[in-house]
């Protein structure tokens, strides 16, 4: 500026840091003809006057509160990942984007039109009062790779190389830590292949993405709970086979209780041969995580088994074969317009692959037009938690688990590493108690269910209101077993 200089500072926290003129600017979001104007003015402050205006165009508060209403119609849902963390995050349907919300509330508001509820306004006040998603977050998201490339981008931006490669090498050793998981199950299964006296099973086991009845294609269905149907796979690593387990949500729930009765159906169904078992799981606490599914491994190698080694993985790496065989199914669902029976679903999933067909099992109840049986093996829920309830305890910090040993006459030991053997005592039975106690138990478990579950009565009227849409034959009577039940929180749904 015409011989003359000048110095640029900027404070941060006490100390002052010099700068240059471009970064000075880019900081105080001015251009540099207005720096040079308040400079050869010799004004003391920069007074930055931009949007204090007072002729902007205003947005009336109605249509605002009415965007706000539309957006909390569509049936926002919780994942269990996301219960344990207390997340207050919710997730909407998959197939749904800010722009088709916006053009179901433009249509479903005539008097409106694109000018007066312009998609932006739409999209800010859903990014800004509403903390929802889409689709929804499997195991597949880690909390610590996500912190990782937050910081390593504000590292870049800082132009601080050294903090940059150091947080590289840590995410690098991170995921190598993940991959053993992974290598865990290729070595096993491999071993277990190779094994002449067949001694060994290896398996993993997951629930699908829950499927939806009735799924009818209309732009109502958006805004409308709809029946799940529950998968839980159960995916033989040795033989590449893969077992589903289906049942309706007013047939039973997705806790411990039908999770060891499905594995326990397994099981019993295992060669006898068989005398080893490597099961890998997801790190899901009301499913798979728990004191009660730790205390029936325990029982069953002190009874069918004489060892099971159970794997948890880093939370959000874990990539399991029920995963491929979860995604033939969805490859299936899209060649899909409309399904209003649940033996439509049923179908989908023994036809996704016809060279190796899946096994379907039901639970509770057959899965099936009229709920008589068409054949399919049926697997009844039993009341594992309070047979077990008087007998067992948590195993030590087990949320940090990631592998349990499981041994005839032996406490469990288990490990808070990746690697390296178990040793650390995880005792699952109460003082006082013996594994005779956990026997018994199990095998007077009563009957988790007497009847039918009902389901929320906003969901129920949301059904019936989908169900006018379609066309069922008297024969389908499997709607007619539905009831409801009324409930404060009819939007909190869990999605997996």
């Amino acid at each position: 500026m015409n011989r003359r200089s000048f110095v640029y500072t900027i404070t941060v926290g006490a100390n002052t840091q010099n700068v240059c003129q471009k970064s000075f600017c880019a900081l105080h979001a001015i251009k540099k003809s207005r720096l040079e104007k308040k400079v050869l003015k010799t004004e003391d402050a920069i007074q930055d006057s931009r949007g204090k205006h007072d002729n902007h165009a205003r947005i009336d508060d109605n249509i605002r509160n009415r965007i706000r209403q539309h957006i909390s119609q569509f049936p926002a849902r919780e994942s269990h990942y996301s219960r344990s963390k207390q997340s207050t995050r919710k997730y909407l349907d998959s197939s749904l984007n800010v722009s088709a919300m916006h053009r179901l509330f433009l249509k479903d508001n005539p008097d409106l039109t694109e000018e007066t509820a312009k998609e932006w306004l739409y999209r800010d006040i859903f990014n800004h009062d509403f903390n929802i998603s889409f689709g929804y977050p499997r195991s597949d998201i880690c909390d610590k790779c996500e912190w990782y490339h937050a910081q390593l981008k504000a590292a870049e931006s800082d132009e601080d190389a050294e903090r940059a490669a150091e947080l590289k090498t840590q995410h690098e050793l991170h995921k190598r830590k993940a991959d053993v998981f992974n290598k865990q199950m290729q070595e096993l299964s491999k071993l277990a292949k190779n094994d002449p006296t067949k001694s060994r099973a290896v398996i993993c086991m997951d629930y699908q993405k829950n499927l939806p009845l009735p799924l009818t294609g209309v732009g109502q269905e958006y805004y409308k709970r709809q029946l799940w149907l529950h998968n839980l796979c159960i995916h033989d690593m040795v033989k590449e086979e893969a077992t589903m387990y289906v049942y309706s949500e007013h047939f039973a729930a997705k806790g411990p209780n039908e999770v060891i009765s499905c594995l326990n159906d397994y099981i019993n169904h295992l060669p006898q041969t068989i005398t080893s078992l490597h099961l890998f799981t997801d790190n899901c606490f009301s499913q798979n995580k728990n004191k009660y599914l730790c205390s029936y491994l325990n029982y069953i190698c002190n009874t069918r088994l004489m060892s099971v080694h159970l794997y948890y993985p880093i939370p959000g790496h874990s990539r399991m074969p029920c995963d491929r065989d979860f995604g033939r199914i969805e490859q299936k669902k899209k060649q899909i317009d409309r399904v209003s029976r649940p033996s439509e679903w049923v179908e989908v999933i023994k036809t996704t692959d016809i060279s190796k067909p899946f096994t379907v099992k039901y639970v509770q109840h057959p899965v099936t037009d009229d709920l008589k049986s068409d054949g399919t093996p049926v697997v009844k829920v039993k009341d594992y938690k309070a047979a077990l309830e008087p007998h067992i305890q948590p195993p030590r910090r087990i949320a940090s688990t990631r592998g349990i040993v499981f041994e005839r006459s032996k406490a469990p030991v288990g490990r808070q590493s990746m690697t390296g053997i178990c040793t650390d005592p995880m005792p699952v039975l109460k003082k006082g108690s013996k594994i005779a106690n956990v026997k018994s138990a199990v095998r007077r478990a009563a009957d988790a269910f007497a009847d039918f579950l009902p389901i929320k009565d906003a969901k129920l009227r949301d059904v019936n209101s989908l169900l006018e849409h379609v066309h069922l034959p008297p024969s389908v009577t499997f709607y007619g077993t539905l009831r409801g039940i009324e409930a404060d929180d009819s939007d909190d749904e869990e999605l997996e």
